[in-house]
Formats: C-alpha cells, sequence, structure tokens
C-alpha cells in the first residue's frame, strides 16, 4: 500500500511493533534515498530525498481511482470516460495520458461485466426485466 507526503509517494519496506517504515516509490527510478516512520498517524521523514516533489501526485491518484470506481459501475466506452472525467483533474490528466490508465480500464470494466448476468436473447432480456419490476412491487 502506498502513501503520499509532501508530494513524495512512499511504499511499505517493513513492520516493526507500531511503526512502518517507508521507503520512496521513486528509489529505482531515480536512486531516491527518501525514506520515512510513521507511528500510528504520525509521518516523519528520517532521510531526504534527491529529487524534487511532484505535487500533482494526490490528484493523480484521485484521478485514477475515480476512473476505476466510474469503469466498474457502469459501461461505456474507456476512451470517452477518461475524456469526461480528465476536465475534472486537468492536471493530472496531463501527467497520466490515455495510454497509461487504458489497459486497466479496460480490464477493470470486462471485471465488472463478468459480474452482471448473462442476456441470451431479447426474450430473456425482456423476462429479466419484467422479473425485476414484478419484484419491485
Amino acid at each position: 500500500m502506498a502513501e503520499i507526503h509532501d508530494g513524495y509517494r512512499y511504499i511499505i519496506q517493513r513492520r516493526r511493533n507500531n511503526n512502518i517504515f517507508f521507503m520512496c516509490a521513486a528509489r529505482i527510478p531515480t536512486l531516491s534515498t527518501g525514506r520515512g516512520i510513521k507511528t500510528g498517524n504520525i509521518f516523519r521523514l528520517t532521510r531526504q530525498h534527491n529529487h524534487a516533489p511532484n505535487h500533482s501526485l494526490e490528484e493523480v491518484v484521485a484521478f485514477s481511482r475515480h476512473l476505476r470506481r466510474v469503469c466498474t459501475s457502469q459501461i461505456a466506452n474507456t476512451f470517452d470516460i477518461y475524456e469526461s472525467l480528465s476536465q475534472m483533474y486537468p492536471q493530472a490528466s496531463r501527467t497520466m495520458t490515455w495510454r497509461s490508465p487504458q489497459l486497466n480500464m479496460r480490464r477493470w470494466q470486462r471485471n465488472f461485466m463478468n459480474t452482471l448476468p448473462r442476456i441470451l436473447s431479447l426474450t430473456h432480456l425482456k423476462l429479466c426485466f419484467q422479473t425485476e419490476s414484478n419484484l419491485k412491487i
């Protein structure tokens, strides 16, 4: 599970007693030395980063979560979903272009569609709606 503090993204390195030890998620690509410890709800930086913070990171995470929530709740063209939500998250959409979440969005939607009942024919669809309307009465 990742956490964001002051524009830096951290991943859990280990847990000991009540402490959670984090290291910078950009450790591999930037050779970042950033580390921190979280005790309860208090995060304390133990080693400084050697790269600049990404202040749009929280918006990117919110954008990604919103994409997932919409893809797992409705059937629509994934590009149209991306385009409509990108207007709500303009800075994040510049960082995370359509190609980045495209495969995940399709997978999320495919998994969502697999949970829906199978429609064998239009007659079957009509029966499903009739049964559903009878249950509501």
